[in-house]
Parts: C-alpha cells; structure tokens; sequence
C-alpha cells in the first residue's frame, strides 16, 4: 500500500508501511475492536477528524487481512521450504521453484483460514453500505476494497468472485457477509474436523501446486514415476518427465479438485509421521497423479473418492486414499489386461485379492451389526434395572436419546456425560465421612454398573459414529495374514477406538478363509467382475472362439421373424426360443469361464 501513505515506514526484505497499519498490525484483535469502535463514532462526526479517523478505520483492516494464525504460518514456511529447498534435489525439479513459490503466497495471501479475514471484509461491507456515513468516507472504503482484491490479493475467492460480477456497493447493498469456518480444532496431521467445508476451508494450494509439492517431495525421498521404458540400445532406464504445473493447474477448475487438492494435503503431512511407510504412500500417490493426469472419467471417479475421505479424522483420510490408490491399481490392471500383458497367474492372484478385501470388508459389516444389537440389548437391561442411588426417571433420561434408532452424537455424549456427573455425586457421597456403611455398600455397586453403563454408551458412539477405525483395524491387523492388496492402508492412529479384540480378528480372519473356499461365492464374485472375465476371455480366446462358432450355428438364426407382428402366438414363440439361446449362451459361457478358472469340471456344461 505504499501509493496510498504519504508516510512510509521501510522495512528489510518487506515492503515499506504505514505508521498507521504498523501500529494496527501491533495491536491484538481485542485492542483493534476498541479501537474500531472509537473509530466507528468518529468517522460519523462532520468534522476534519473524521477522514484521520478513515486513515486509521482502513489501516486496521488491512492489519486485520493480513493476520495469520500461527500454525498456518508455520504450514506456509514449511511449504515455502519445500518449494525453494526440494525442486533442487533433481534438474527436473528446479524449474518448479518460482512458480511454486508464487502461487503458494498468492493462496496464503487470500486463505479463507485467516482469523479476522471475515471480520474484516465484513467491516467492509457495513461501512460501504451505511447511509449515516458521508458518500467521500463510503467511496474511500469501495477503493480501498477494491485495492486489497486487485493488488494486495488478500481477499478469498468466493468474495472476489462475488466483487467481480456484482461490484462492492451492489454486494454491500445485498447484506452479503462472509461467513467463517467453525473448526475449533488446530489443524495438523492428527486434526479432526467435523465438516467438509471446514476441512476444504484449510486448504490454502490449488491441485496444480499440491501435484507438484508431492512430486517434489518424492524426488526429494529419491523416488521416481514407475511408469518407466528400457531402450533396447541403451543400458540406461529413463524416466517418464515429471508432469509440469501448467499441464496440472488445468485439472483446478475440475469438480471436486480442491477436495483432491486437500487429500493429497492431509496425505502428505501424514506420511511424514509414519516413516516405515512414507516411501510407499509417496510412490502409490505418484501412480495415482499420472492415471488420473492420463485419464478424465478416473480423475472424475477419483475426485469424488476424495471428497467422501474429508470431513473427518486422519485415519478415514487414509483408508480413503488407500481406497483411491485400490482403484487407480484395477484402473491399471484393466489397461493391461485389455493390452494382453497378464497372464492367468497373475490375473487369479489379483483376483484372489480383491475377494478378500471385498470379503474382509462385508464380515466387518456383518461384526458391526451384531456388535450394535449386543450393545443395544446391553443397555436396555440397564435401563430396566433398578440402580442404587439413581433414580428410574434419571435413567430413563440418560439412555432413552441413546438407544433411539440412529441416535446422534450430541445425544450420545450428552448421555456419557450426565453418566460422569452421576458417577461424581455418588463418589462425594461415599466420601463423605457421616455416610452409613450400608449407603457406601450401595455407592459402590452404583458405580460399579454406571462404569459399564458408561463403556457401553462410548462404544455405542464409536459403533454408529467411527465405524471406519473398526474397518481399518481389521485391514491394518489382517492385511499380512489374509495377503490383501498392497494399497490396504497399513497402520493407524485410532485403533483404540474400533470394536474389535484379537479373538474377533481372528474369527474374521477365519470366515474371510470360509468365503474363498466356498467355490459358489468365489464363483459368482470373479463372473462379477468385468476385469476378471475380459482377461479369461483373451487368455483362452480359442475356447471362446470356438463357443462362438457353435452358438452361430444354432438353428435359431436361420429363422426369420414372424412377418406378421398381431400373430400374437407366433411372435411368442419367436421371442421364447431367442430367450432359450440367449440363457444357453450365457450358461455356456459361464460355465467355460468357470472350467479355465479350474472352479467347474467340462462335465458340468
């Protein structure tokens, strides 16, 4: 803002600054309400303080736009540090550097996360539109508005977007307001957020600047792309080229993009607390960038995938990038099947891990469920049981919202809690020194049955609310044992939180080994799936070739359709001999598949 302060403070490697905004900048957002509302009643008095008053209003809400929390300063230096520090690991990536740097300060400039950008550019918006202030004061604050959006770029996109098509008097005039994000939680590797738009509102880099900081970073952990070619001519392998920013930056305005954007965020940060595994999440997230990069209909696919991973914890951010990494790997077993570079081994082996997952996945379903009916059994026993030192009418407030149907998580805590308050009033009571023996006796039963009572209400909320920590759990424990696909998320932070023991693993360990063993429901999963039967069918294309012919030279078609359409009886017929083919055609095939799969002898067709 150095053209609008005819005082200018310089500072080293800063642009220089007002006295005003430096002082502003050096308040805390307590002292900058007090201020602005001094302020307030000055800029509304007919006097020659008034503008002075103007000075100091609109200085205090560019200290206000350019206010960051701390732990997003420390997320932007971290960044920046990647930008600058990781493209010169490798020639490929230097050129990244200053684009990279760029656009990371632009989107930090103009981060929804800032704590007074909503105060601020709601301050705005009420001066603008206020008739009790003169039209020179209202003027001002449209151009000084339209500075921090045009050169300053402190103000968010959905405002600056809304500033373009309307115009900040018309916006004003509106009663437009921006609202902030309710995220109480700092985030971190570890954050939980309770919405989308929270998690979304965090991310500070459009998709074509996270691709390269993860390409960047994998360079930097000396990883390259796996999609590589070996000339015939040359000892050397070489590497496909990273893809560039611009190439990218294209996939930003995509649907669902910035919730990619974000995954690959949470991802990255995360990868970096699980050392034993940071090397594969790096390698599986650059095989996804470069399908996706090839690909629109899987970067759609993968996109929404994206989007159902936020919202929540780290651990539903990593079964939902496994997931995406799961998907991007069929993705590619597809292109090879359809290119004829698998063989039947290698096609059964992936086949086999596909039904354990999907198998694995369904028994946790089915756990869960049974899990949920104990527990709700559980809970009405003690709702019905008379406890010492509670009453009827407050156990009936305490467990009625929780064992509703779908009850929430507010009424799930508020049950837990009223449960803790219970538990501490008795406790006073059996530490209080005149209580008789025999009401001390009952004091401890109570509590006794409000701690289970207490346990069966945590693990309700963890059953109906955090199924996902059971989910990953199994996967986590049984992913070596049951031989899943490499892309099964490999470790967690809230295993504590899931519903299972290790006699229940194991008992789901036992019935994923049942399932694969039954050749009816490995059969009907592998005829289910189009990636499986399309490379039986090239694999063995001369049984099916020769099936062909055989169906070709069924009768059937050296009949002619019924010339007549209102003969109702010979067009039946008609219609009833293609449906006999039709169901022999399909039996047939089904049945070869089956025999080349060795699941069905050539005597059942």
């Amino acid at each position: 803002m150095s053209a609008l302060s005819d005082v200018r403070v310089k500072r080293w490697l800063k642009k220089s600054a007002s006295d005003q905004y430096l002082y502003a900048k050096s308040l805390t957002p307590e002292q900058r309400d007090k201020l602005e509302q001094a302020l307030a009643q000055m800029m509304r008095s007919d006097t020659p303080q008034a503008q002075e008053a103007t000075t100091m209003w609109l200085s205090i809400q560019q200290a206000r736009l350019r206010t960051h929390a701390q732990w997003h300063q420390e997320a932007y230096r971290k960044q920046q540090l990647h930008n600058f520090i990781v493209p010169y690991v490798s020639v490929i990536g230097m050129p990244m550097a200053v684009p990279l740097h760029l656009l990371t300060r632009t989107e930090y400039y103009r981060s929804l996360y800032r704590p007074e950008y909503a105060q601020a550019f709601n301050n705005f918006m009420s001066v603008i539109a206020d008739p009790s202030l003169s039209q020179a004061i209202r003027r001002a604050a449209v151009e000084r508005l339209d500075y921090h959006a045009r050169r300053e770029g402190t103000i968010a996109m959905p405002e600056l977007m809304q500033l373009r098509r309307q115009g900040a008097e018309s916006l004003a005039a509106s009663g437009y307001r921006f609202v902030a994000p309710s995220t109480t939680t700092t985030p971190g590797v570890n954050a939980i957020f309770s919405r989308l738009e929270d998690d979304l509102a965090v991310q500070t880099v459009p998709l074509g600047a996270q691709i390269m900081l993860w390409q960047t970073a994998a360079q930097g952990a000396g990883l390259e792309d796996r999609s590589q070619r070996k000339h015939w001519y040359s000892p050397w392998t070489k590497s496909q080229s990273a893809l560039r920013l611009d190439k990218v930056s294209a996939f930003n305005a995509e649907e669902n993009a910035l919730s990619f954007a974000r995954l690959l965020a949470r991802r990255q940060a995360s990868a970096e607390a699980e050392p034993g595994n940071s090397r594969k999440i790096l390698q599986d997230g650059l095989t996804v960038i470069r399908e996706i990069a090839k690909d629109a209909d899987l970067r759609a696919q993968v996109f929404t995938m994206a989007e159902d991973a936020l919202g929540t914890c780290r651990d539903k951010v990593s079964e939902g990038f496994a997931a995406i990494v799961n998907t991007v790997g069929n993705h590619k077993m597809e292109q090879a099947v359809k290119a004829g570079r698998i063989d039947q081994e290698k096609l059964q082996a992936w086949a086999g891990q596909q039904f354990r997952l999907s198998a694995l996945e369904k028994e946790v379903e089915a756990f869960l469920q049974r899990a949920k009916d104990e527990n709700l059994r559980a809970l009405e026993q003690h709702r019905d049981s008379p406890l010492p030192l509670v009453s009827a009418s407050l156990m009936e407030s305490m467990l009625t919202p929780a064992l509703a149907p779908d009850p929430s998580r507010e009424a799930l805590v508020s049950a837990q809690q009223t449960v803790l308050d219970t538990m501490q009033a008795i406790r006073v009571l059996q530490d209080a020194p005149d209580t008789p023996a025999d009401q001390k006796q009952s004091a401890a039963d109570g509590l006794a049955k409000l701690g289970a009572m207490l346990e069966l209400l945590q693990k309700r909320m963890a059953m109906l609310h955090e199924p996902v920590e059971t989910k990953m759990h199994a996967k986590v424990q049984l992913r070596k044992a049951l031989n899943l696909p490499d892309s099964t998320v490999a470790s967690m932070v809230y295993g504590g939180v899931s519903a299972l023991n290790e006699a229940a693993l194991k008992d789901l360990e036992k019935a994923v080994r049942k399932r694969e063993a039954n050749p009816t429901e490995m059969a009907d999963y592998l005829l289910s799936n189009d990636i499986w039967s399309t490379g039986m069918r090239q694999l063995h294309a001369s049984q099916f070739d020769a099936l062909q012919k055989q169906f070709e030279a069924d009768p059937f078609y050296d009949l002619m359709p019924p010339e007549d359409d209102e003969d109702v009886a010979a067009t039946a017929q008609y219609a009833e001999m293609a449906q006999t083919l039709a169901q022999r055609i399909q039996t047939e095939q089904t049945n070869l598949l089956l025999q080349c799969a060795g699941l069905r002898t050539a005597s059942a067709s």
